[in-house]
Order: structure tokens, then sequence, then C-alpha cells
């Protein structure tokens, strides 16, 4: 034998008896874990094993088919205690037999999601150990670990936890119910039963809601596109991001063809596939208030659910995945509400609800210039809170409609960001000055915005040297001089002035904000009317802000009350509160929103600020007396020009209106006044 087939003799016989070692080690250390497990899962999983097997048995062996048909009724509330509306999903919409389901539907979904799925026993072993690393490299299970029978397990029994015991749950119930019920049920209640996103339940709803087709209509390509929805139905949300559910699509017809469920021509003619989107809804009564009832109960069942909510970031792609993880966790609290029999009682005022909406249907009427989908192309939004409860009264998300076709919208007041322009100012650069030691009367330099700008961007401390007109503190507010903005900004850093605005509420915050720009409202995302309404409460509430909602209590299905209210925290002192409220008491007495002439409308104390982004394509009035605080918006849906305006017009009208209504019709007496 030459040397080298010594040598390579040698080699191969080492990597032998190396894998065998390895191999022993992992069975060895797969014994000592699965015996661990089972002598101390009390204290790990704070159940035994053996329980925990016994109730996933018991709950499957007493289940009925018609527990997979049926998901129980939740019912949302107004402040009345009168009826919102109704959500429901499953067989409460248009339900489908598994004979009449089209077989590149059922292939779809195998091929995509549980390719094993005619064999397994329910639950895949290569899928459960990914999920098990995942749930030990990270503390939470991924998206991508559960078969078709889980996940039909996770929608009937179980809550969106995800935990370790949930997770246990759902692979002892998947197998028990594969023993119990044929893969032809199996596959019927999950198309039936899985989310299409905005509320819309099973496949044969999805065909008419987003194509306005019957299922028979379907082509391949257009399954394949449905199909991509139920995966993170917030991420492929046909009506917002119809191009994610494009890239899936062709994950889904790749994955088909692989599978050998379609042939090579067919595949290609699918990827050739026109989507035509259309925008009917099953439920055509969800107004603003409705959307947004729905948007707070489904936040709060993803905080029950242990998601850790976050608005830092060190770097887009941080941001990018959280955001990611947010829209799943979202959906699939939407699930639990759509299908968990909870009654919502809400502070949502119908009185205040019309009065606002009126002042902005009224006061945009001057343009009805429609966009291609026939939507107003000039938009309003704005949120009503009553400081006494920090609670939502009353939201606008765009100007009404009723000649529309469907119901297709998006409420802006909370589902869009637009950028503030100087609406941002008080909260991230003048509250936080004030709170470090600046007074009303602090001299402050109008500097060059520019080349500030390149200074800082250099990464040079010219800026701190800049000079320019010198204006007081509350002037340079009233007046909103951008330079004072910026000169100040770069005074209290940038570092300092976003802790604020987070504390306050801020939740699309990119890394690329920490800048000098942000100073006058150039965010990378922007913000809405709910998260400036929010955080412009806290001057009014002497500095303490509380998350906002329009919850007041959420029964679960037997009558349990789970909802406990957000404790406050105290982002501003006392005295920075109420310095802030006459400063910008300012700049409706005498500043960028005088010419509302407040003080011919109500003889209380109001403060607030103005906001207008280049070329005027927004405009912001936020503003607040002891009472209420109210944000407006104003815009175009195409971020073009709005002709004449600002933020003192049309915003400041329309909260000029709704306060002032308010103030004379629904207001109480306070105790305390932030203007005193």
């Amino acid at each position: 034998m030459s040397i080298l087939g010594i040598i390579l003799k040698k080699i191969t016989s080492f990597l032998l008896h190396f894998i065998m070692i390895v191999f022993a080690v992992l069975i060895v250390c797969a014994a000592v874990g699965t015996f661990v497990l089972y002598k101390y899962s009390e204290s790990i999983l704070g159940t035994s094993l053996g329980e925990l097997y016994q109730e996933a048995k018991a709950a499957v062996e007493e289940s009925t088919e018609e527990d997979f048909r049926l998901n129980q009724t939740s019912y949302i509330y107004d402040a009345d205690g009168e009826l919102m509306t109704s959500l429901s999903a499953g067989s409460s919409q248009n339900y489908v037999e598994y004979e009449d389901i089209p077989e590149d539907v059922i292939n779809a979904f195998v091929a995509v999601e549980d390719k094993t799925f005619w064999t397994n026993q329910g639950f895949e072993l290569k899928a459960i150990i990914r999920a098990a690393w995942s749930y030990i490299t990270t503390g939470e299970f991924t998206q991508g670990g559960s078969t078709i029978t889980q996940q039909l397990v996770k929608l009937t029994f179980l809550s969106s936890e995800k935990t370790i015991v949930r997770k246990a749950k759902e692979i002892i119930m998947a197998y028990y119910v594969t023993q119990k019920y044929s893969k032809e049920q199996i596959i019927e209640w999950y198309v039936n039963q899985c989310c299409f996103a905005n509320g819309i339940y099973g496949i044969t709803d999805a065909a008419w809601c987003y194509l306005g087709k019957s299922l028979d209509e379907l082509s391949l390509g257009e399954i394949a596109y449905l199909c991509s929805i139920p995966n993170l139905p917030e991420y492929y949300n046909p009506w917002t991001y119809p191009e994610n559910a494009v890239d899936r699509m062709k994950l889904i017809l790749q994955d088909m063809y692989e599978e050998g469920y379609i042939t090579e021509s067919e595949y290609h003619e699918a990827l050739r596939s026109t989507i035509t989107l259309q925008y009917n809804t099953v439920d055509s009564d969800y107004d603003d208030t409705i959307s947004y009832a729905i948007y707070c109960a489904a936040v709060y069942l993803m905080e029950l659910n242990g998601f850790e909510f976050c608005n830092e970031f060190e770097t887009d792609e941080e941001y990018d995945s959280y955001w990611e993880s947010y829209n799943e966790a979202y959906s699939e609290a939407k699930d639990m509400l759509y299908t968990g029999g909870y009654s919502v009682y809400t502070s949502i005022q119908p009185d205040v609800q019309k009065i606002l909406q009126t002042q902005i249907d009224s006061l945009l009427s001057f343009d009805n210039t429609l966009t291609s989908e026939g939507v107003y192309n000039l938009q309003g939004s704005a949120t009503v809170i009553d400081n006494a409860s920090n609670k939502v009264i009353a939201i606008s998300g765009g100007r009404s409609q009723y000649d529309l076709e469907n119901n297709y919208g998006i409420n802006r007041a909370f589902q869009s960001t637009r950028q503030p322009g100087s609406a941002i100012k008080p909260i991230l650069v003048y509250g936080p000055a004030v709170d470090n030691g600046y007074t009303a009367d602090s001299t402050l330099y109008n500097i060059d915005v520019q080349t500030a700008y390149d200074y800082y961007n250099a990464g040079t401390n010219g800026v701190d040297s800049m000079t320019g007109t010198a204006y007081s503190l509350a002037r340079a507010v009233a007046y909103s001089y951008n330079g004072c903005a910026v000169y100040l900004y770069n005074k209290i850093t940038p570092e300092v002035g976003l802790s604020y605005v987070r504390s306050l509420g801020l939740n699309h915050l990119s890394p690329e904000d920490n800048g000098l720009s942000a100073a006058l409202g150039g965010l990378t995302y922007g913000t809405n009317t709910l998260e400036m309404a929010g955080a412009y409460s806290a001057f009014a509430c002497f500095g303490a802000y509380t998350r906002p909602d329009c919850l007041l209590s959420i029964l679960d299905a037997e009558g349990n009350e789970i909802y406990v209210q957000t404790e406050a925290v105290q982002v501003f002192e006392r005295d920075t509160a109420t310095q802030m409220a006459k400063i910008m008491e300012g700049t409706i007495t005498y500043g960028t929103a005088s010419s509302m002439e407040w003080e011919t409308y109500s003889s209380d104390h109001a403060a607030g600020k103005t906001g207008t982004t280049q070329v005027s394509a927004d405009g912001w009035f936020c503003g607040f007396t002891d009472q209420y605080t109210i944000a407006v918006w104003v815009g175009t849906d195409d971020n073009t020009t709005v002709e004449g305006m600002a933020g003192g017009t049309y915003p400041a009208s329309i909260w000029r209106n709704t306060m002032s209504w308010l103030l004379a019709n629904k207001a109480e007496r306070v105790e305390e006044s932030v203007f005193e």
C-alpha cells in the first residue's frame, strides 16, 4: 500500500471513530436531558410531564368535529355600553367542505407549510429540533416549527403564548388529533380556520375579499398568492404590503413544482400571473373607532402573550427584525380576539366621534380629488384623549366617503406614519431642554440649519460655536424658529432628546434618526396622531405619560376580567410640564397658531404647537387644555403639496372646533391646572 493510501486509511478511521464518539455523546446527552426533564419537569415547566400529557390528551379525546368548525364570537362596546360590533371567524363566514376545496389549494399549503403532512403523526421531528434549537438560542420559538396539524391545534385549543409548555401541549395534541381525525378533515378545518389578514378567515372569504372571485375561478398563481398570507398575515397583507405576498407566492410555486404537484410548464405560467387586487370586505361596518378598538385589544393580548415591546434599535436590521416579530405576534393576538369570545368595553364616545369626524369632513371638503383607488387624496386624521382617564375617546383615520363601493381604507390615525415637522419640537427638543435646566427666558440662536447639518454630519464640533439672531426659548417655540431648535437640540444632544420621545411612546424611531434633522421632524418613518396625542397629553398630566388606548375592560369567554390599566410613567418633572404649558400657550395667543383666534371660541387656557413639512405635504396641530389633548394631521396620500396649508390653518381649525365643542359640552372642572 502506498504512503498516500496509508494516510487516507488512517484519516478515514479517525473520522469514523470521531463520528461514532459524537453520536454516542449526543445519545447520552439526549438520554440525560430526557431524564432531567422528566425528573424535574414540575420545577422547570411548572407542571409535570405526566400532567401535561394527560391534559393535552384529554382535551383532544373530548373534542368533537364542531370544535374545529366553530369559534366564539367577541363583542366590542362603546363608552355608553352600546354594541359597536361583533367579531367572529371560521364557520360564521363561508365554510367550504373538503371535496369543494381546489386541489391546488391543498397542495399549496402542504408544499410550503408541511411537506410530510399526509404521512406524519401530527408533528415533524426535524422541525421540532429546529424549534427547540431556536428556543435554546433565542428564548422563544420562531416561525416554521409547526406542522399544519400543530397550527390547527393552536388555532383551536391554545393561546399564542410562546412557551415551552404550550409548545409541548401543541405537539402532544397534534399527535392525538391525527389519531382521532382523518387528514382530510384536518386540512379542511385548517383551510377554513387560518387567518388571511384584515379580519378575513378561510380561503373562500380570502378569494372574494382580495380577488373578487369564487374558489373555482382562481388560477394557480392566484391560489399561491392567497396561500402565502397565513404564514405571517400582517407581513403578507395584500392591502398594505402586496409585493411581500408576491415574493412568497413565487416560493410556494417553486415548492409545488419541486414536490411534483405541478408541471414545469404550469410552474412558469403561474409565475407570470398578474394579481389584480380588489378591496371587498366581509365586515363592512368597520369604521375608524372599531378598527382602533380591535387594535387596542389585540395589542393588549400581545402583552398578555408575553410579547416584549421595544422602540430602541441599534441597527436597521434589528429594527426590521423587531417589526417582523411584532406583526407576527399582532396577527396571532388578533386571531385570539376574533375567536376567543371576549367582551371588550371601550372609552369611545359616539357624540365626540361625530363632532370630530364632521370637522375633518367639512374643513377638507374643498378638495375632492380622487386617487386611483377612488379615495379622496386630501386626507386628515385626529386623536382625542381625555386627560383625566388617559383614554382615547374619539379617533378619525380619514375623511368619510360613503360613495365607495367597498370599505377599503387605512386608519391613518394609527396605521400609517407621516413626518411631524415642527410639531416634534416640544417633545424632542424644548421639553427635554427645560427638564434639564433651560427656561422660557433662555437665549437661543437662530443658526443656519444647513450649515449646522454639514458640521454635525462631518463629525466636527462646529455647531457649538455657531450664532445667529438671539431669541428667548419661549419666542422660538411660539414662532417655530428652526435654527433655534437645531441649536438647542445640539446642546442637549440627540441621544437625550430621543430618550424622551421613546419614553413618550414614539415607536417608529430608526437608528438613522440619531441626527440633528430629527429636531425639525425629519424622521425616517415618522409618527401619527395617536402617538403625538399620547405624547402631548403628558404635558397636560404634569409630565406623566400613559400609553393611550381605548380599553376600559376586557372579559374573557368565562366572564373573567383580564384587563389591567397601564401605569403612568413620569417622563418630565412637574415643573417642566407647567413651564411648557405656559410656553406653548404662546403659540396660540401670538405665535404660528394665533390666526385660529382661540380666544373668540373659548376662555380656557390652551397650549400647542404647529408643524408643517417641506412643500406643505403635511400639516399638524397638537395641543391640549387641562381636560383634553387632540393631535390633528392634514396631508395628501401621495405626499404632494396642499395649497395654502400650514399647521396653523386646516389642522388648527379642526383642533379648535373640536376642542371648543368639548369644553362647552363635555368638560368637567379640574382640581389642579397645569397652566397655573
